[in-house]
């Protein structure tokens, strides 16, 4: 998954590829795609962009390659280690060979996380020297070189006025940290040198525009000597306009605060999270009397030949038909074989009408009928991805840009007014890349399902936020849509010979074969865990394809269920056992934007770069989902996250009465307070809700009502102090707002001079929780430690059951208590082309924790639970990749 090395280092013909693993797992492969030889580095972790050189001239070539603890390592292809080399930081980002001094001999070059360019001498003339497509080594330390030490004899200028230097204390323990210098103005077509030092020892350094506004310096301190700042404006070509006098820098001394009881707020939240119950109008909407289904692929025949046909995950499930409108002979009207089948049935079903977008509108008279002979039980037309198409052709890859989000969101509005024209209004609208659910719902989408397990990374999310968005628009059905595609490989079942190649590609540029896609472990805990979260329907992309991921074919023409069609079975009979599972508590609702065009790990709508609000969106839900940002090894589509999947998402069109629905409204991202909406949420306060907001979102409320004033110019705190929970160490300054207090307002936390950082205050029955952060962001665009401070405050008050385990937990409420599902999602490893691998060491021992009254019985589900008296709760192991459920009751 990082970047392969090509060199010639076997003996067949031309070059192989060489590939380390980030447990230090090597392979050869040859150009047809043969692995060659596979071997294994020592134990540890590895950055996975191998350098192939000869670099100690023996006519050998070495493998050399950063490894964590500080360290170079250069071994032999067998992963025989020859020399370790120690650095001061780790190599996140690969190493580089190059001549640099012209003398025919490769130079290695090593930038650490610790302000550090490393420059090593090697014997090598030629090898694989660089791991990158481009000369960008992001997260590096600009080169430092003489054109920015200081120079006897030229004259310094003192720095400007106001000039702001803020560096967090040392922490010996966490020496990579960040300073931050605030400019009083700008210096047009200018760029600012800063140099931070200790005496002539340098240990920071960044080079940036000179604009008015912080300027973020990475350095590496260990020890307490003095620091001294360096600034010089260059012109963008690198000649010296300005130089100013070395300037040093004065700590401050802390301020401590008297950190008051905490009890009173603890108390008052409590309060308001055990009156919080879930609201009936979130009762799971029912399709044809059932509020859970499967659907499958309308194919009979198939069925029968594979053995399935009376399976009930297939036999019960809604029919996805295969009838294009651009073809006459397979339109579904009475002429069609389905046709008959469907009438005489009581089940619903779709129409697969194109799979991106519609083959063609079906003419009146045929929808007519087709209306007229199923009524409700016809669901609508799938459209597939819709809005990633759209992403991709009218907005990241388009000539002309939009101006602004509001028009990009037009841009979607304008192609989904012409799908549901062709849908007849009756639409079933697929998102994968996009999480855009609401926007179908408000342009008039009967139902919309979200994609899970492609490339679409932290499911719980877009559970979150398809979810909100039915609720948000009237408690409208929803649907997971499971992709067994994992990173280009798709699992094929299909029989063939020994002889055959084990991975075959088909196309080229796809992986197939018995054991690609991903695991069953994974599709089994995605489908109850879509389950869990309220899905009314759950299907399977990949049902019908590669001779059915549901079967194994042993010999020509023989099948067998494999273990996929194993997971799905057990989940469906889960399902169908268990039709009562209640409604997903989840009292806790993220406010954005409407127009946001945010999701994971891309621009917004994939034109504009992220700006702190958007920023703000990707941190906080990376936090509350615990995901990792990455896709390998199945980990990052389903994360245990530390607070449970107890949130929804709603945007900022929705109704007082959606808001009122929850008990804590979090605002996030790049909101528009507008009149209306300010009313909206004032009003929702008074009437007893929890309003959460930082300074971004502050400044558009009355002081009247949050009781707090904002001074207009920020600062930067290093430190922060609260009784709310343990702060991990600032590595890097935070900007906030200073705010003068009102009488009522109490503090929640304070910075290291004593500033109020946190407020909180009753307003009505609700309260009203300030931040004077900027977005929760610190000065590198990371998430503030205060941010997870009140979201773990707020979830403990909130959320009725809780566990310290290592899992994912879901929570329904049900009219006599809860049903609890914890997901293992540890232990399992999954690369795209191999088997699944179990690691004991993933199992997990599980306590759950009741907030006030214990319940007096239970009901196991799935798994085993025992109730634990020493620890009032009740307890029950998961291996790895195993779910449990069970339902408690509550009162009588």
């Amino acid at each position: 998954l990082g970047s392969p090395a090509l060199a010639d280092v076997h003996e067949s013909a031309g070059c192989e590829v060489i590939t380390v693993s980030a447990r230090g797992e090597i392979t050869i492969v040859a150009a047809t795609g043969t692995i060659l030889d596979q071997h294994s580095l020592p134990e540890g972790a590895y950055v996975e962009r191998p350098l192939i050189a000869d670099v100690d001239g023996d006519d050998e070539a070495e493998l050399v390659l950063a490894a964590d603890g500080w360290r170079i390592v250069v071994a032999t292809l067998a992963g025989a280690v020859e020399q370790e080399v120690p650095v001061r930081g780790n190599v996140r980002e690969g190493l580089v060979l190059s001549d640099l001094n012209g003398d025919g001999l490769l130079e290695l070059l090593a930038a650490t996380e610790c302000a550090r360019l490393y420059c090593f001498s090697t014997a090598a003339r030629s090898g694989w020297t660089h791991p990158r497509g481009g000369p960008d080594l992001n997260g590096c330390i600009l080169p430092i070189g003489p054109t920015y030490r200081q120079v006897a004899g030229e004259s310094h200028r003192r720095p400007p006025r106001q000039l702001r230097i803020t560096v967090p204390d040392l922490n010996r323990n966490q020496p990579f940290a960040t300073a931050v210098v605030d400019l009083p103005r700008s210096y047009r077509n200018r760029n600012l040198v800063a140099v931070l030092r200790q005496q002539d020892r340098i240990i920071g350094a960044t080079v940036a525009p000179a604009k008015e506004g912080p300027l973020t310096i990475p350095y590496f301190r260990d020890n307490p000597i003095p620091l001294e700042l360096d600034l010089t404006l260059e012109t963008i070509g690198g000649k010296t306009k300005t130089r100013y006098e070395p300037i040093p820098i004065h700590t401050v001394r802390s301020v401590p605060v008297l950190l008051p009881s905490r009890e009173e707020f603890v108390t008052a939240i409590a309060e308001w999270g055990q009156a919080y119950r879930v609201p009936a109008k979130w009762g799971l909407p029912e399709i044809e009397g059932k509020d859970s289904w499967t659907v499958a692929t309308y194919m009979p025949e198939t069925w029968v030949q594979y053995g399935l046909a009376d399976e009930p995950f297939i036999r019960d499930a809604i029919p996805r038909i295969d009838a294009p409108a651009t073809e006459t002979a397979r339109m579904f009207s009475p002429t069609h074989p389905a046709w008959m089948a469907m009438k005489n049935s009581d089940v619903p079903f779709f129409l697969m009408n194109g799979y991106f977008q519609p083959a063609g509108r079906y003419p009146d008279p045929v929808y007519d009928a087709v209306v007229a002979m199923a009524g409700d039980r016809f669901l609508g037309f799938p459209v597939h991805e819709w809005a990633y198409r759209v992403w991709k052709d009218q907005l990241e890859d388009a000539v002309t840009k939009p101006d602004d989000p509001v028009e990009a969101t037009a841009i979607f509005h304008d192609n989904f007014e012409r799908l549901m024209d062709q849908t007849h209004g009756r639409i079933y609208a697929g998102e994968g890349y996009c999480m855009v659910a609401h926007q179908a719902y408000a342009w008039g989408a009967p139902m919309c399902y979200a994609e899970i397990g492609e490339n679409m990374p932290c499911m719980p999310l877009q559970m979150a936020m398809i979810r909100g968005a039915a609720r948000q628009y009237g408690g409208r059905p929803w649907g997971a849509y499971i992709s067994n595609w994992f990173r280009g490989a798709v699992l094929d079942s299909r029989f063939r010979p020994p002889e055959e190649p084990r991975v075959r590609w088909s196309p080229p540029d796809i992986a197939a074969g018995p054991d690609c896609g991903h695991s069953p472990s994974l599709e089994f805990r995605l489908a109850m865990a879509a389950h869990l979260s309220g899905a009314s329907l759950v299907h399977h992309e990949s049902d019908a394809f590669h001779g059915s991921v549901f079967v194994r074919e042993t010999s020509p023409n023989r099948f067998t269920m494999s273990e996929h069609g194993d997971a799905f079975s057990r989940w469906y009979e889960y399902a169908d056992t268990h039709q009562t599972r209640g409604v997903p508590y989840t009292p806790i609702a993220f406010l954005v934007d409407f127009d946001h065009g945010w999701r994971l790990r891309e621009n917004v709508y994939g034109v504009w770069d992220p700006d702190r609000g958007a920023t703000s969106m990707e941190q906080v839900f990376t936090h509350v989902y615990n995901w990792e940002e990455r896709l390998d090894f199945e980990r990052g589509y389903l994360p245990n996250g530390p607070y449970g999947d107890v949130f929804d998402v709603v945007t900022d069109d929705a109704s007082s009465a959606v808001l009122e629905s929850y008990g804590v409204l979090w605002l996030l991202g790049n909101l528009e307070i507008t009149q209306s909406l300010r009313r909206d949420l004032e009003d929702y306060v008074k009437r007893g809700g929890i309003l959460v907001v930082d300074s971004a979102h502050a400044a558009s409320f009355p002081q009247t009502f949050l009781g707090i004033s904002l001074s207009p110019r920020p600062l930067h705190a290093t430190g922060i102090q609260t009784a709310l929970q343990a702060i991990p160490p600032i590595v890097c300054p935070i900007p906030y707002r200073p705010m003068r207090l009102d009488r009522d307002v109490l503090a929640l936390a304070w910075t290291e001079a004593g500033a109020p950082l946190v407020t909180w205050r009753r307003v009505g029955q609700g309260a009203v929780i300030v931040s004077a952060t900027e977005h929760w962001l610190d000065s590198d665009d990371r998430l503030a430690p205060v941010a997870g401070a009140v979201l773990r405050s707020l979830v403990d008050a909130f959320v009725p059951v809780s566990t310290t385990a290592d899992v994912q937990l879901l929570i329904n409420q049900t009219a006599s208590g809860f049903i609890i599902g914890l997901i293992n999602n540890n232990g399992v490893t999954k690369v795209p082309t191999e088997p699944a691998v179990m690691d004991e060491q993933g199992e997990r021992d599980c306590l759950l924790s009741f907030a006030g009254t214990p319940p007096n019985r239970f009901e196991s589900r799935m798994g085993d639970f025992q109730w634990n008296v020493p620890a009032n709760g009740l307890r029950t192991v998961l291996a790895p990749g195993d779910v449990s459920v069970v339902e408690v009751f509550l009162g009588r």
